[in-house]
């Protein structure tokens, strides 16, 4: 079995004490996804209104249909909102868990960008989801947050025990698989990406060393999407977006995903 399909069978066992009982029986048609009108579900319930308005008034899309989370028992954006959306509020909790990747962390700071909406309370957010800068620094076509361009799955923003600061685009991952990985240097509708992101590398301060690996062999899955957040990071760290000396990419995956994670599949570059 892989990993996917481990985790949603977990997830299936235990869903009396996850859904309502019309969702807990809309899964027993294929044991992962949940009935139309019921992907909100997959949303923890304390604070389930709360995340849809918070998407609603940033404009940030779901990866479901019609506007709604994704209906898998298993999808990563889900996942991503259901560990992190208690830190939007909670900026004590947030520095206790930043503090054991980033142990110069002195204090969390406020998303204050011009583009991010205030808080009920009239304060700004922590940490925010499916960012894609205040500008589009990557010459992308794509729309808003979460749709057709680089998106962090979330942000994050403090102060360093030196006075700087630090932001920190979060790349989430959960059950995503990519044992056959598809060479995306060009688009099904025949763009050519390679020729969008090549110029990000003679750009200052790019973070992205290329070294003996030429830039083609980054256009495959999982490296693809790691690859574009750097060059994000660097546009954002290049024009001091949201005051960062710094702008680094924390990977979360989990350990045991081996389908993601084995560095086979980042052949040629691993």
């Amino acid at each position: 079995m892989t990993f996917r399909q481990r985790e949603a069978q977990r997830v299936f066992n235990i869903r009396q004490h996850l859904f309502s009982v019309e969702a807990a029986e809309s899964l027993l048609k294929d044991r992962e996804h949940l009935g139309a009108g019921l992907e909100a579900e997959n949303l923890f319930s304390g604070f389930r209104k709360e995340a849809l308005d918070f998407f609603v008034f940033r404009k940030i899309k779901w990866h479901g249909s019609q506007r709604r989370p994704d209906a898998s028992i298993v999808a990563s954006q889900a996942s991503c909102v259901n560990c992190l959306f208690p830190f939007v509020s909670s900026p004590d909790s947030l520095a206790i868990w930043l503090q054991r990747i980033y142990p110069e962390l002195a204090d969390v700071l406020p998303i204050n960008a011009e583009s991010e909406s205030r808080l009920e309370d009239g304060r700004q957010p922590f940490l925010s989801f499916e960012w894609i800068g205040e500008r589009k620094y990557l010459n992308e076509r794509g729309g808003g947050r979460g749709a057709f361009q680089t998106n962090a799955d979330a942000v994050v923003r403090f102060r360093q025990k030196d006075g700087n600061i630090h932001a920190v685009l979060v790349e989430w991952k959960y059950c995503e698989s990519d044992l056959e990985p598809e060479d995306l240097r060009v688009s099904r509708n025949g763009t050519n990406r390679v020729a969008i992101y090549e110029p990000e590398l003679g750009k200052l301060a790019c973070q992205l060393r290329l070294g003996a690996i030429q830039f083609e062999w980054l256009f495959r899955l999982p490296i693809y999407q790691m690859m574009r957040l750097q060059l994000l990071a660097s546009a954002m760290q290049r024009h001091r977006e949201m005051q960062a000396d710094t702008v680094s990419v924390l990977h979360i995956a989990p350990r045991s995903n081996t389908d993601l994670i084995d560095p086979a599949l980042a052949s040629p570059c691993a």
